[in-house]
């Protein structure tokens, strides 16, 4: 079984500390979590990191 770990900040520029626990999360749990998405309040979809991917809440929720 997979896992897919989703985060919520309620920011438009999460840093590295404040994804510290989803790549604690990430490597406790590898290879069943390949890899976590943090929804935020940003406007473009970015890989912050290899296994990170940030993810605005409207396309999240299909309002883009």
């Amino acid at each position: 079984d997979r896992l897919l770990p989703i985060e919520v900040k309620w920011t438009a520029a999460p840093n590295a500390r404040s994804l510290r626990g989803l790549h604690a999360f990430l490597d406790d749990f590898r290879p069943r979590a390949p890899f976590g998405v943090v929804l935020y309040r940003g406007r473009e979809t970015i890989a912050i990191s290899p296994r990170v991917l940030l993810v605005p809440f409207a396309t999240f929720f299909g309002a883009a």
